[in-house]
């Protein structure tokens, strides 16, 4: 499970650096010490989920991009895909089960 602290940690510390932030201010806003932050981001210590979930909302992030799972500072050639990762949140699973079979079709030239 080290490597998924890790992964999570340099999520939270890209992230906070996107922002500009210091742990110190990072921390005043989930209510952990800085040294909470910083053992995190090292992946030193696990997150507890409600820790997740705040430091989440905190960096104005979906959990799942402090895992690694969608582009924390998007640049250009990243951005037409968050818009569409963001559209699809809200599809439906008739929705998506349609957008597979385009994008199937797509990229199986």
């Amino acid at each position: 499970m080290k490597n998924l602290r890790l992964i999570f940690g340099l999520g939270v510390h890209r992230r906070r650096k996107a922002l500009g932030w210091t742990q110190a201010q990072l921390a005043e806003r989930v209510e952990l010490s800085a040294d909470g932050i910083s053992q995190i981001e090292r992946g030193k210590i696990a997150a507890s989920f409600d820790t997740i979930g705040a430091l989440a909302e905190a960096l104005d992030v979906h959990p799942a991009e402090l895992f690694g799972g969608l582009p924390l500072v998007p640049g250009k050639r990243h951005l037409p895909l968050t818009k569409i990762v963001e559209r699809l949140r809200d599809a439906t699973p008739a929705q998506l089960k349609k957008i597979g079979v385009v994008v199937n079709s797509l990229l199986d030239d």
